[in-house]
């Protein structure tokens, strides 16, 4: 259960840089909103894997 838990921490503190920098970049540096896009995607592979993940865990219980 501790590694769970720090695997969490990891994927949390990914996904917090990440919106973090997409903050702080400014949008003229960005070079295309397709970019966005597969950022976005990624982040929400990200989000929906880490659901399934707690759910296959709270399920082994």
């Amino acid at each position: 259960m501790l590694v769970v838990g720090c695997l969490l921490l990891v994927v949390g503190c990914w996904l917090f840089v990440v919106g973090c920098l997409l903050l702080v970049i400014p949008h003229s540096l960005l070079p295309t909103p397709q970019w966005l896009l597969v950022v976005r995607c990624w982040l929400l592979i990200m989000v929906t894997g880490q659901i399934r993940f707690l759910k296959l865990i709270t399920n082994n219980q």
